[in-house]
């Protein structure tokens, strides 16, 4: 993820977040849900693949969805216009011929980064209010608890306890990453992050994409309804 990728995902941010809750959002907030998204579907820009199971051939690959969050659309192929097919890890999926729990279901596609960004944000904060909160306190496992909790992600790990660290390792890695590249202040740290602050000014809208990678870099994620 370069600095321009992490200026387009923050310009866009800006645009739709008060359009959902009427006012701009703080740091803290904007690190938060950007960290997320960073790694589930890089603003959504990240590619998805379509891979063979179990040996993990790479059949095609999608890198215009606008899905912020690796978010699916609730049932298998045909996927239908709104959506596609690709690739996602579950480890209720594990089994001796498929060891890194491959299966194959839709994801949602959205037509401009905007739509992309307000479903993502309806489905992480406005569906999960417990997850809201928890964005507010800049705490890593706090936010990774409250999403494993109301099924928006399953994770790597032997025990759900191992998952949800290994998810909020990954928050507090692409906050730092993301705080760095925009040159501010981190909030959004494990054990407890900064505290919610004012909202800060725009960023400038950058033109270069995000770069390679897969979807969902987290963790096996379903964005599933609750």
């Amino acid at each position: 993820m370069t600095a321009a990728g992490d200026t387009f995902g923050r310009d866009v941010l800006e645009r739709v977040w008060p359009t959902l809750f009427g006012d701009a959002p703080t740091l803290v907030e904007r690190q938060a849900v950007q960290a997320v998204s960073r790694g589930e579907g890089g603003y959504g820009r990240a590619p998805y693949r379509l891979l063979s199971i179990p040996d993990g051939a790479v059949i095609s690959t999608v890198s215009d969805s606008n899905n912020w969050g690796a978010t699916q659309c609730g049932h298998g192929a045909p996927c239908g216009a709104t959506c596609f097919e690709a690739t996602d890890t579950s480890p209720n999926k594990k089994t001796p011929d498929n060891p890194k729990g491959y299966y194959n279901t839709c994801f949602n596609r959205h037509a401009t980064p905007d739509d992309g960004c307000a479903s993502y944000l309806k489905t992480l904060l406005v569906k999960r209010p417990s997850v809201r909160e928890a964005v507010k306190t800049g705490d890593a496992d706090a936010i990774a608890a409250a999403m494993h909790a109301t099924h928006y992600f399953e994770g790597f790990g032997a025990t759900v306890e191992e998952r949800i660290a290994n998810y909020a390792k990954a928050i507090e890695s692409n906050a730092s990453e993301l705080a760095a590249s925009l040159g501010e202040a981190l909030e959004v740290r494990r054990g407890g992050g900064g505290v919610p602050s004012s909202p800060s000014s725009p960023e400038p809208t950058p033109s270069e994409p995000r770069p390679g990678g897969s979807a969902g870099p987290f963790s096996c994620s379903s964005g599933s309804e609750p």
